[in-house]
This record gives C-alpha cells, sequence and structure tokens, in this order.
C-alpha cells in the first residue's frame, strides 16, 4: 500500500495578498480499496454543522457496518462546494 495513491485536495484564495483556506477533500487508499474489495455498491452521503460543514462519504461492509469512504471540510452547503 503506497500512501502517494490516497487522494488529498485543499483548496485556498487569495484575499488582499494573504491566502485563506477555503474547503478540504481526502480519501485515504485503505478507505479506496476497502470499497472496491469487500463493500456493497452503495453509497451514502452526510454532513453535520461544526464551524462549517464536515460532509462524509460511507459504505456498508459485508457486516452492513458502515465504512468511511471520504471526508471533507467546507463552510457552507452550495452547489460549488
Amino acid at each position: 500500500m503506497r500512501a502517494l495513491d490516497s487522494v488529498v485536495e485543499i483548496d485556498t484564495v487569495i484575499v488582499d495578498g494573504k491566502v485563506h483556506f477555503t474547503r478540504f477533500f481526502c480519501a485515504f487508499k485503505a478507505s479506496i480499496d476497502g470499497f472496491l474489495f469487500g463493500c456493497r455498491l452503495y453509497i451514502s452521503i452526510d454532513s453535520t454543522h461544526l464551524n462549517g460543514q464536515i460532509p462524509t462519504a460511507q459504505a456498508l461492509d459485508g457486516h452492513n457496518w458502515m465504512f468511511l469512504l471520504a471526508f471533507g471540510l467546507f463552510d457552507e452547503e452550495t452547489k460549488e462546494n
């Protein structure tokens, strides 16, 4: 397993010459492989509010347990996010 196969994206904007964080997305290689080789082809997406939105994508494994696929962080729910 190589960590380089994980997916991490960080978006920023420049305001008044300063870099500001806007959103973050992460899917670890182990989660991607676990979904491909051991989960049902069902994905659930949900989000919670904690000084911004924290969305997660989850699947069901062979025991009907939730299996985390990816997570992120952004300021508010919009079509762009």
